[in-house]
């Protein structure tokens, strides 16, 4: 420590001090040295300590000295007692008792083995703990941006909070360990705190010494040594005054035996004298007198004015001895010189100045020394409970936030309403941060309540999105569009397949569902249709990194109408997926998102994340029951003016006009006159048509008339009785599923979880149960390896699946065709009555109520059974050695997907198409086997950022399909493959797939603002030849962070993030087994033959192509209060994979080529509105909007159209089309007879009036003419443009949600409209019965004159039934499917966790209402507008064959959280 270079008077109580100082305390003398010059008052240079030569000169002015002689004492400024800190061994004593030291130098050793040991234990524990918080920060961010655009739930999002402010917490420990453990290794060598004397040490190399040891030994300093006396005041003032002027006094002082010299107050001078020794220390004068002393310019009073900025704490110290009369004394280990202080005051204490600039010593005045010493530790101050909230700028409470008390381990999250209490010292700090948002640290200062407000921060926008092969990126770093839902999106849905929950959450995705039966099952595309093989246009379903198989396997090949062995709607792959172990959903929508998972990927992916145990210690539990109800909601447009007949002329005038005036009445029986009311005989007069009498109130012989048990016949109110919807019942859904969770807290984590549902569908007998078990283990025991499981089982089972479409098959056919005289209810009593039994036997005698050629529909629920039972397993397993920490990675993996399902079909005696009875097994098993590898290598150059990855994959898959089908039964319904009549009909089919693959990723950053990606993978597949089988896929991307390139958030903080990006890929598609080589069959016709290939192999197949484009701009506004993202794209697939017909000279009808050519481009646009966003209250809303252009290109030479769907033709009077230059999927079919193009007539006042496109009207019946030649383009099956929207309103724990969902345009042809319309049981039919009616159009003469139709339609029957709304009339029957839905409404209610706490049994309670499908705006007539019919194993658009009604849900749900 050095003194102080002023004229302050300095004074101190004597300290110890040297014996050698103590000689001269006598014989102090203090020489006052007047350096005269003339009248010249300037100081002069002090001058030589040589012999100045005597010679005689004239008189001049000299320095005449001043002496004043006086008593006083020296003392030691600074003296320490050293002592231990820790305890431990003396292992060394470095020094030599009464050795001189300097500050710094070693003076004891205590053996640091078990300190250095702590330290590396400290160390190891704060690596892993933040291994732990980097995992739960990324987490944390990604559920918290994934929530914020509802791709993610709350109770995650919470969750999430909690495991990362308990991983802060534990890092903050860990940290704080690791200081102690550091502070504690360093007390193991203990210094001298200042240069000074040390005395002889207490202790000896091997004692063990503590603090509680006491003083090892003791130090003194002797620079600066300080010399004080008195002088009188009549010796001094002559002195003083001869100075008045004078900057500095040059002095001498003398102690002992001579004089030393010393530094001038204000100026160094040194008097001349003849110095034979000087003392190695610096002396200061202190004066003690009553009236002399001179304050320095910068203090007043003992006040001080400073104004430093990052100066070290030593130059502080120093600044303030230079500018006051203090001197500082302390020990080096109670405070850090070295450490930057920034400080400004004005006329401060210095008690004030040391409290805020070295906060951690307590400063001691005594006179003119101001002694530091260290603080006692915060724990033995008493504490102060504080208690306040955390809000972010809107005010909304901030759940899990993190407030840490500074320099220590204390710390705690907030609660649910973002309150907190926290036990602090009197004058301790709290730090309060929140992911995402600025910290913010607050001084108790003696309050008791704290409230924090955090704003965002200006880089808060780092969401991450799960990419191809699992791969975790930014998603402000991606080239390509991805989009995210959340598990509450998915979990939410009460629909049947959780797949329907997608449905207006996606821009650019399409889904097609089936409406044959619960759970039906769902078509994904993403951005319209490329492929010619309609099968090929699906997105890859991605679980946890690994590929599972998504498609349908069908009982048949046939299509849904009018099949004897229709289709059955099974469920798709993709279902099987149990929605509550769903984390969240990645939609990567194109190709360059894609092209890692090569040819499969082809058409986009979507990659789904289950959920992983806890990250926090302990066990969670979660149990969720709730129950729907599923009803028939939407219903045909009935009417219910006219009854049961058939008044057409025709008919009436065939023996249905017993007076010859009027028709007959309506009778369901004949009726003799022995039972009849009136005693005369009446016939019957039945038709399963409504063109019957005027409904008046009149009674009439229905149905249900007749008595079997007494043979007599009743008139019953003639009316339409429930003959249709009577037949559906209300459905129930019961689910309930527990899910156990638990941590280690070091990285070990385990989840499982079981589901039970059971269904009970809206028609009678029908539904299944499954079961899900799903297993998720990970263990990362240290930070080189980590390893973790994912097994997922599923079972359903069903005694009964439904047969939908119009086949007898199906109850939908009969239900049709059932006669509106009789109620469902009567045909239940029929079919449960045993009477049909008789009927077919001929035992009774009595009238069918369904005809021959159909099954009562409760016959075909009933006894005509369905059954399934699936078994599927999928998962993987995987290890993850982390070579290099954060830096290089290898992770092998092993995924399996396999599947075995056993179904039955069974058909009794004397069911239609097969009397005798029909019984089949089938099993379908399939197995695929996945195994991969990736390394991973990632680091930051200067400014950029490196992330590289080689992998590999091997895929196996191996499908195996037997069919056994007895067509005649032998017994009557004994329902087993051994009482076959005649021999089982076997369909055995095995396929066998493998694909070899490596690929390549490499993603470079410039200052986390410029990004490029270039990937490429090559696949080697089995099913093309060698020399063909080998591809190559690249893709290219790259994003600009506009925000940050221009610094746009310094000139419009309201812009959080600006982003373009563009992406170009080139993908393929690789085709089905066996498509090489032709293969023989065994003939049906001649025993021994075989047949020949139908179709001509290709060996030189190559894989389809897919080259695309995207650009996108994307943005973030108001701290996310607005966001949105736009894309354009573009894709071209060309070398198709495609049957094209061949000249029957090769041998076959058919051959496989490459061939044809389609585009897509399109427009998705995407944004998300918090509208609200106070303490209380949130209202946000998202909406996507999407359009796509689909064009076929071109054809092979020589196909001139292309055909979809060919297998649900209606007859061949309705044809999907696709011809070069138009759209991928057009509706064909005939209509009625329009006039040309030109044509014209004139009107009665001689203007002639264009007829060009007018009806053609047969003059003699008022019908228009049926075209049954020409078919006739009725639009696209594909909308214009699709759209959904979410909105979400919460106040407190209320939250309140509906989706909506929207598309425009496209055309589907309706059979059930045609039926019911033809048959005359809909309103559309009630115009002109029976008085006829003008039909608008034009009649055309036979020289080809056009004229106005004026002919009223002679029989309106007639009309209906032959001309409008016949199944051949398309055009009639072809609608826009344009609709408006709203998708789901939710009210949910959340228990406030504080009430939660108070049980000590839940963590969290959750009530929520749910209803789905609330309303559908469409002009479509019948049911659901987004029906898609099966054929074989593919859903098709544009033709609706028979569809159960769309249903509305109800139900509720609750969890529980343990």
């Amino acid at each position: 420590m050095h003194s102080c270079d002023s004229q302050t008077s300095l004074r101190q109580n004597p300290a110890r001090v040297p014996a050698f100082l103590l000689h001269g305390l006598p014989g102090i003398v203090v020489a006052f040295c007047l350096v005269l010059a003339g009248c010249n008052d300037t100081p002069h240079k002090a001058e030589t300590d040589e012999p100045l030569p005597v010679t005689a000169v004239k008189p001049e002015r000299r320095n005449v000295p001043l002496l004043v002689e006086s008593t006083g004492m020296t003392q030691a400024v600074r003296t320490a007692d050293i002592v231990a800190r820790v305890e431990g061994t003396l292992q060394k004593i470095a020094y030599e008792d009464g050795a001189l030291v300097q500050e710094g130098d070693t003076l004891f050793v205590i053996d640091p083995t078990m300190y250095k040991a702590k330290r590396q234990q400290a160390e190891a524990t704060l690596a892993a703990q933040k291994a732990v918080r980097n995992r739960a920060a990324v987490e944390y961010a990604r559920n918290q941006k994934l929530y914020a655009e509802r791709a993610a739930s709350q109770a995650t999002v919470v969750s999430w909070r909690e495991q990362l402010s308990n991983a802060e917490a534990q890092v903050a420990a860990a940290q704080a360990a690791l200081t102690q453990a550091g502070i504690e290794l360093g007390y193991t060598v203990i210094k001298a705190p200042f240069t000074g004397r040390v005395s002889r040490h207490k202790v000896d190399v091997g004692n063990v010494i503590s603090p509680q040891t006491g003083t090892l030994a003791s130090i003194v300093s002797q620079d600066p040594v300080y010399a004080s006396f008195t002088a009188p005041a009549d010796s001094i003032l002559p002195l003083l005054n001869s100075f008045d002027d004078a900057k500095s006094i040059p002095l001498e002082l003398a102690v002992g035996d001579g004089p030393y010299s010393i530094k001038g107050q204000k100026r160094a001078y040194r008097a001349r004298c003849g110095l034979r020794r000087v003392l190695p220390v610096l002396l200061a004068l202190v004066v003690a007198t009553a009236a002399v002393a001179v304050p320095p310019s910068s203090s007043r009073d003992g006040k001080l004015t400073l104004n430093v900025k990052n100066i070290t704490v030593k130059e502080l110290l120093q600044t303030i001895e230079k500018q006051s009369r203090y001197t500082f004394v302390y020990n080096i280990s109670d405070l850090d010189p070295a450490r930057r202080v920034s400080l400004s005051v004005t006329d401060a204490s210095v008690e004030a100045v040391i409290a805020q600039a070295i906060p951690e010593v307590t400063a001691t005045v005594r006179g003119t020394q101001v002694v530091l010493v260290r603080k006692a530790a915060d724990k033995a101050r008493p504490n102060v409970k504080i208690t306040g909230t955390v809000r972010d700028a809107d005010g909304v409470p901030l759940v899990g936030a993190t407030l840490i008390v500074e320099g220590t381990t204390l710390g705690m999250s907030t609660g649910a309403n973002g309150e907190y209490t926290l036990n602090v010292p009197a004058n301790g700090k709290i730090v309060c941060s929140y992911l995402g948002y600025d910290s913010v640290t607050e001084t108790v200062n003696a309050r008791t309540r704290i409230d924090f407000q955090l704003r965002a921060a200006a880089n808060s926008i780092e969401d991450v999105v799960v990419t191809a092969l699992g791969i975790t990126r930014k998603e402000k770093s991606l080239g390509y569009a991805v989009s995210k839902i959340g598990s509450d999106d998915i979990t939410n849905n009460a629909s049947g397949s959780w797949l329907s929950g997608m449905a207006g959450k996606v821009a650019g995705l399409n889904l097609d569902q089936s409406a044959a039966g619960p759970g039906g099952s769902v078509r994904v595309t993403l951005r319209g249709e490329g492929s010619l093989s309609y099968n090929n246009n699906t997105a890859l379903f991605v679980v946890d990194g690994v590929p599972i198989g998504s498609g349908m396997d069908s009982n048949t090949s046939s299509g849904s109408y009018e099949s004897d062995d229709a289709p059955i709607d099974y469920g798709n792959g993709a279902g099987d997926i149990n929605p509550d172990d769903v984390e969240s959903i990645s939609v990567l929508k194109g190709p360059a998102a894609t092209a890692l998972y090569g040819s499969r990927a082809a058409n986009g992916a979507i990659i789904v994340t289950t959920k992983s145990g806890r990250k926090q210690k302990g066990i969670g539990v979660t149990f969720t029951t709730s129950v729907t109800f599923d009803k028939a909601g939407y219903w045909p447009d009935f009417q219910n003016v006219y009854g049961a007949g058939d008044f057409r002329k025709t008919t009436i005038n065939t023996g249905h006009m017993t007076n010859g005036l009027n028709p007959d009445e309506y009778s369901f029986y004949t009726v003799d006159a022995d039972h009849s009311d009136t005693g005369k005989k009446v016939n019957a007069f039945h038709s399963r048509y409504q063109f019957g009498e005027k409904i008046q109130g009149q009674m009439r012989y229905m149905y249900a008339s007749f008595d079997p048990a007494t043979g007599t016949y009743t008139r019953l109110p003639y009316e339409v009785c429930d003959w249709y919807k009577g037949f559906f019942r209300t459905g129930v859904t019961y689910t309930n599923s527990l899910a156990v969770d638990a941590s280690d807290g070091h990285g070990s984590s385990l989840r499982v979880s079981v589901k039970d549902t059971r269904n009970d569908w809206i028609v009678p007998n029908t539904g299944f149960s499954t079961q899900n078990f799903t297993l998720s283990a990970i263990s990362k025991r240290n930070k080189y390896i980590e390893a973790g499981l994912k097994l997922s089982y599923y079972r359903k089972n069903s005694d009964n699946l439904p047969v939908g479409g119009y086949s007898n098959s199906s109850p939908l056919k009969t239900l049709l065709w059932q006669p509106v005289s009789a109620s469902a209810r009567d045909a239940y009593n029929e079919w449960n009555s045993g009477r049909l039994v008789d009927y077919y036997s001929g035992s009774d005698s009595s009238v069918k109520l369904i005809n021959g050629s159909m099954d009562n529909p409760y016959f075909i629920v009933y006894e005509c059974l369905n059954t399934q039972a699936k078994d599927r397993v999928y998962g993987n397993a995987s290890v993850t050695g982390h070579i290099i920490p954060e830096k290089l990675s290898l992770t092998v993996r092993s995924g399996i997907d396999f599947s075995n399902d056993f179904r039955t079909q069974q058909k009794p005696q004397y069911t239609h198409a097969y009397l005798d009875g029909m019984y089949r097994e089938q099993t379908i098993r399939n197995i695929e086997l996945n195994n991969d590898f990736l390394l991973s290598y990632r680091d930051t150059f200067g400014d950029f950022s490196l992330n590289a990855s080689l992998g590999g994959n091997n895929m196996l898959y191996k499908y195996h399909s037997v069919r056994l089908t007895a067509n005649m039964l032998e017994e009557p319904n004994v329902f087993i493959l051994q009482n076959v009549n005649g021999k089982l009909d076997v369909d055995n089919l095995r396929k066998t797939k493998s694909i070899n693959s490596f690929y390549g990723l490499v993603s470079l950053s410039w200052r986390d603002m410029l990004f490029f990606d270039i990937t490429g993978r090559n696949d080697w597949s089995s099913t093309l030849a060698p020399g063909y089988n080998s591809y190559f896929y690249p893709s290219v991307s790259a994003s600009v962070l506009l925000d940050e390139v221009f610094k746009l958030r310094n000139k419009a903080k309201w812009i959080d993030m600006l982003k373009i990006r563009g992406s170009w890929a080139n993908v393929g598609n690789d085709t089905e087994p066996y498509q090489l080589l032709g293969s023989y069959s065994n003939s049906s016709v001649f025993t021994g033959a075989y047949k020949l290939p139908g179709s001509t192999k290709n060996y030189r197949l190559k894989p389809e192509n897919v080259e695309s484009w995207e650009v996108g701009f994307e943005g973030h506004f108001l701290q996310n209060r607005i966001s949105f993202d736009f894309a354009y794209y573009s894709s071209e697939t060309t070398n198709q994979i495609i049957n094209v017909p061949s000249d029957w000279a090769t041998g076959a009808s058919s051959m496989v080529i490459n061939a044809g050519c389609v585009r897509n481009e399109g427009i998705e646009l995407s944004a998300r509105f918090q509208l609200v966003k106070t303490k209380n209250w949130r209202w946000n809303i998202d909406a996507n909007w999407s359009k796509n252009w689909n064009e076929l290109v071109e054809l092979p030479p020589g196909v001139n159209v292309w055909q979809l769907n060919a297998s649900n033709t209606i007859g061949s009077k309705v044809f999907i089309y696709a011809y070069p230059g138009g759209e991928l999927g057009r509706i064909y079919g005939y209509g009625l007879e329009t006039a040309p193009k030109g044509a014209f007539y004139y009107d009665a006042d001689g203007h002639k009036i264009d007829c060009s496109g007018q009806h053609i009207v047969d003059a003699s019946t008022g019908n228009p003419i049926l075209d049954a030649t020409n078919l006739k383009d009725l639009g696209s099956i594909y909308p214009q443009w699709k759209a959904g929207l979410t909105t979400t309103v919460s106040y407190k724990s209320l939250t309140v949600s509906a989706s909506f969902a929207a598309s425009y345009g496209g055309k589907a042809y309706s059979l059930t409209n045609s039926i019911l319309s033809y048959m005359g049981k809909l309103t559309n039919s009630l115009e002109g019965r029976y008085d006829g009616l003008i039909h608008p159009g034009v009649n055309v003469s036979a020289d080809g004159v056009y004229s106005p139709n004026n002919t009223i339609t002679t029989d309106a029957v007639d009309y209906y039934n032959t001309v409008i709304y016949p199944r051949g009339n398309t055009e009639s029957n072809v609608f826009d499917t344009s609709y408006l839905k709203m998708k789901e409404l939710r009210v949910e209610y959340s228990l406030p966790k504080k009430l939660c706490s108070k049980t000590k049994v839940f963590q969290n309670v959750s009530l929520s209402f749910f209803a789905t499908n609330l309303f559908c705006i469409t002009n479509f007539p019948q049911f659901d507008p987004e029906v898609a019919s099966l054929s074989g194993s593919s859903l098709y658009r544009g033709v609706e064959t028979g569809a159960y009604p769309m249903t509305r849900s109800y139900g509720f749900s609750l969890k529980l959280g343990f």
